[in-house]
C-alpha cells in the first residue's frame, strides 16, 4: 500500500517535479523520510495498542489532514498535561495507557499515532519564554518545550498537542488548535492580550528521544551557551546555539 504522504507527493500537481529528482537526491530524501515512518524505542508506534487507536480514531476520516486533525486533538484532550511526568511515562505506548504524560511524551505518543498510519512524524525541542511563570528577578522562565513535526504533503508543520483545553483555561489562554493545515503552536498572548509564551530557537527534529534528554534526566549539557547531543546510542549529530533548560 503507498504510504498516504508518498501519495500526495506523487499527486498530478507535483509528478512533474518529483520525477526529475536525481536518482542520489531521491534516496537521500527517502532514507531520511523512512526514519520518521519506522517505529523507534519511544515512539513505538508498532506496539498493538498503539495501532489499535489509531485505526480507530481514523476510521470515520476520509483524507489525511481530517486523521492528523484526529489524533492532535485526542493527544491534546484525552491526555492529560502532567510536567511531573519524567521517564516513567515517556514512552507512546506507556502515555496511552495511562492516559497522562509531560509534553515530551504527548509528543511521542502523537508522533506515534502518524507513524501508525503511514504519516511521516518526529519530534523537535522549543526554547520557550513563559511570561506567566516568572523567576525572582520578575523575568520570564526560560525553558525547552517539547513538540511534534508531521509531514503534511510536501510541508513539515510544527504542531504541539502538549497543553490540553483544562490546563489552558486555567491559565486564561486558548489551547493551540489544528485547523489540518497551518502549525498549532503556544499562544502569545492569552484572552486578555496578556504575554503568555515566546517561542525562540528550534531544535532539529528527531526520529526518537535524544538520548542525552534520558541520560541527563531531561537536561542537556550546556557549554558556552550550546547545547549539543553527539549520542552514539541513537546515532545523532546535531548542535543548535541557545540556552536554557529542558522542563516538560
Amino acid at each position: 500500500m503507498v504510504l498516504p504522504v508518498i501519495d500526495q507527493l506523487l499527486s498530478e500537481r507535483k509528478r512533474l517535479v518529483f520525477v526529475f529528482l536525481l536518482t542520489d537526491e531521491r534516496m537521500t530524501f527517502m532514507q531520511t523520510l523512512k526514519k520518521f515512518l519506522e517505529p523507534s524505542e519511544y515512539i513505538n508506534s508498532l506496539d498493538a495498542r498503539i495501532a489499535e487507536k489509531a485505526k480507530m480514531l481514523a476510521k470515520t476520516e476520509t483524507d489525511l489532514p481530517g486523521t492528523v486533525r484526529r489524533f492532535f486533538y485526542f493527544v491534546r484532550d484525552q491526555i492529560l498535561y502532567d510536567p511531573t511526568e519524567e521517564q516513567r511515562l515517556l514512552r507512546a505506548s506507556a502515555v496511552l495507557v495511562f492516559g497522562r504524560g509531560n509534553a515530551l511524551g504527548k509528543a511521542c505518543l502523537f508522533a506515534a499515532l502518524c507513524r501508525a498510519k503511514g504519516v511521516p512524524a518526529g519530534i523537535a525541542f522549543q526554547l520557550i519564554k513563559d511570561h506567566k511563570v516568572l523567576t525572582n528577578s520578575k523575568q520570564a522562565t526560560e525553558k525547552w518545550h517539547a513538540i511534534t513535526r508531521v509531514l503534511m504533503t510536501d510541508k513539515w508543520l510544527t504542531l504541539d498537542p502538549s497543553l490540553d483545553r483544562h490546563f489552558a483555561l486555567g491559565r486564561k489562554f486558548f489551547a493551540p488548535s489544528f485547523d489540518g493545515t497551518n502549525d498549532a503552536i503556544l499562544p502569545a498572548k492569552d484572552w486578555q492580550g496578556a504575554k503568555n509564551y515566546e517561542i525562540g530557537e528550534t531544535s532539529p527534529a528527531f526520529s526518537d528521544v535524544p538520548y542525552c534528554f534520558i541520560s541527563h534526566n531531561h537536561k542537556p549539557e550546556f557549554e558556552k551557551g550550546v547545547i549539543s547531543c553527539v549520542c552514539d546510542h541513537c546515532r545523532l549529530r546535531c548542535s543548535w546555539v541557545t540556552t536554557g533548560q529542558y522542563s516538560g
